[in-house]
């Protein structure tokens, strides 16, 4: 099992790193690339590194992986990108960038707006709901980010289970 931490904790730096250029290279190159579909690249990248870790995992054990070191493996890569994620989303709306916030609110607006368009919600309640965002507390306190960090974590371990079920692969009994 300890090679599998090993192994995972390696591959999650790599993510983690990753993860860091192309959160910092979004917010120079335009910081609401940070709030549509282009803040998922990095996910989307440590979940790749998650199965290469695995992989690497499973060859160094000869070609088998039993679920629970895969799982291990796949989860502990993971971990360093979700929290230097959190930490930096916490940092940069708190003290690096605060208008952010707003910049936050204003997508939450228009993204709410084009959903109660597609469902023809009438001009009374689309008020009502602007109003009601306008007024939200969009703010990212400490508590906020542990609650976030939480949650990824959670669905960071259902994403390694995913991985490690399909990649396992148990020594024959007779080898």
């Amino acid at each position: 099992m300890e090679i599998a931490f090993r192994i995972g904790t390696k591959y999650g730096v790599y993510a983690m790193l990753l993860g860091l250029i192309i959160s910092i290279l979004f917010y120079l190159l335009n910081p609401s690339l940070l709030m549509n579909w282009a803040a998922y690249l990095p996910s989307l990248v440590t979940i790749v590194l998650m199965v290469m870790a695995v992989k690497e995992c499973k060859n160094y054990l000869g070609g088998y992986i039993r679920y629970g070191e895969a799982l291990l493996t796949g989860w502990s890569a993971y971990l360093f990108p979700a929290v230097i994620s959190t930490l930096l989303t916490w940092l940069l709306f708190n003290y690096i960038d605060p208008s952010l916030l707003d910049l936050q609110k204003e997508k939450a607006i228009e993204a709410a707006i084009k959903v109660a368009e597609t469902f023809g919600m009438d001009g009374h309640n689309q008020e009502e709901m602007i109003n009601s965002l306008e007024k939200a507390d969009m703010s990212f306190t400490m508590g906020k980010a542990l609650m976030s960090l939480v949650f990824s974590l959670f669905i960071g371990g259902i994403i390694a289970a995913i991985i490690a079920l399909i990649m396992r692969r148990e020594k024959p009994k007779d080898a």
